[in-house]
């Protein structure tokens, strides 16, 4: 059927079903405001312009049959008391579904939308499926109100998609989908469970102050943009070590009683720390200190309390004297221990200290006599005789003084038990908490 005029059927009221077929329409459709009371179906038809259904209402089922629409679809204010199935339909300018109301399930499936998408203000009592579905244009998915389960999957989004401050009262799922830009999540909020499962995020992800009541688990996905999480709330497990995160992470203010994630994920990511915003940075390793810490992970619990004191240290630098005390506590707390995490740095700096006294040893006059009748008589003093010597003070066991070098001696002896004793409460830390 071939139609080349307008079709204008403004609150229109057509009792039983009512069916479009293997047809060509022209031009515009309009049906604003019309009232089908059995099962409405566009099955096969081309519309060469737009078709408007803005506020109309559906008393029964709703069904897209390969549909290809050149114009504009305005399906905004629809209400929709039975089933909504839209599949093999190709939407060339975009869609509008703002504000529209679904008591049943939505199912879309098999779609191409070519411009604009939105969904924005939309409330659906029943499952929201969207299956093998591309959008080239921006989504709009704010403001949602959706009873049931939302399922994606096989869904490419070419450019963003904006879900921030929408509502899911059930589970969230999407599966294989791939967003070429942002995904803006901002004060979402979930009473079910959230998985992201083997997505591909290509810009960044949004999820400041999203409230998420259940688990949340992005495992297998990829996220090649920012990951921000800032006073977001996770009630439930948060689930990010199994998944890709090729770029900076925010962590400000994050309430979570389960969070998981490893610290390789973070220690070069952090965007507080590249950014120089230290006392940010402090708060953001304190809270994954505790989050390791709960979970008995005490390798990454370790590292996570060693960048919270070393960006505690970066905080403070603050005119000279606190230049100076942050010099004093990188050299010795630091770079000496680690912050008590690390006993390797406490044996390295035992090993180097015993080498520079013995260097020292040989500018010191009348030391070369007694570690030469230390290795015997008539023997010659090399660098060797001067290390043993060395080690000898430092680890106590030889008490020899003469006049020259008794200040050089005690120092070394002090040093010696002071690194000795420090080296032993490391690595006895290091052990128990292993």
């Amino acid at each position: 059927m071939l139609v080349e005029d307008y079709i204008f059927a403004d609150r229109g009221r057509f009792e039983g079903e009512f069916y479009v077929g293997e047809a060509r329409l022209m031009k515009e459709v309009d049906m604003t405001k019309c009232l089908f009371g059995g099962n409405t179906t566009f099955d096969a038809t081309e519309f060469e312009s737009g078709l408007d259904l803005d506020s109309s209402e559906f008393m029964d089922a709703l069904e897209f049959h390969k549909i290809e629409l050149q114009g504009w679809a305005d399906l905004e204010r629809m209400s929709c008391n039975g089933p909504v199935v839209i599949e093999r339909t190709n939407f060339h300018r975009g869609v509008d579904f703002q504000d529209s109301v679904f008591s049943e399930p939505l199912s879309i499936q098999d779609v191409h939308i070519g411009g604009e998408a939105y969904f924005r203000w939309m409330r659906n009592a029943q499952r929201f499926n969207m299956i093998n579905t591309r959008f080239e244009d921006c989504v709009d998915l704010r403001d949602l109100n959706i009873d049931y389960d939302v399922y994606f999957e096989n869904v490419e989004f070419r450019r963003a998609v904006y879900i921030s401050k929408s509502q899911f009262k059930a589970n969230l799922r999407w599966d294989s989908v791939i967003v070429g830009d942002l995904v803006n999540a901002r004060e979402m909020v979930a009473s079910g469970s959230v998985h992201w499962i083997d997505c591909h995020l290509r810009e960044d992800l949004i999820l400041t102050g999203a409230t998420l009541a259940s688990e949340f688990d992005l495992t297998g996905s990829i996220v090649t943009g920012s990951l921000d999480l800032r006073r977001a709330t996770f009630s439930g497990p948060a689930e990010f070590i199994s998944c890709q995160l090729d770029s900076t992470i925010r962590l400000e203010g994050i309430n979570a009683g389960d969070f998981r994630i490893s610290v390789d994920q973070v220690q070069h990511n952090l965007e507080s720390e590249q950014t120089k915003e230290w006392a940010m940075a402090v708060r953001e390793w304190e809270f994954l200190y505790q989050s390791l810490e709960s979970r008995n992970q005490t390798r990454e619990a370790d590292i996570a309390f060693f960048k919270m004191r070393q960006m505690k240290n970066r905080a403070s630098i603050t005119g000279i004297v606190g230049r100076l005390r942050a010099l004093f506590e990188r050299i010795f707390s630091e770079w000496g221990t680690g912050y008590g995490t690390r006993p390797i740095n406490v044996f390295v700096f035992a090993v180097l200290s015993v080498f520079i006294f013995a260097a020292l040893y040989r500018f010191v006059p009348g030391v070369s006599s007694v570690v030469s009748e230390s290795g015997g008589p008539d023997q010659s003093v090399d660098f060797g005789d001067y290390l043993y010597f060395s080690l000898t003070t430092f680890t106590a066991l030889a008490a020899t003084f003469f006049s020259f070098g008794r200040l050089l001696v005690s120092t070394e002896a002090f040093v010696g038990g002071f690194l000795v004793a420090l080296f032993t409460a490391t690595l006895t830390r290091k052990i128990f908490r292993q």
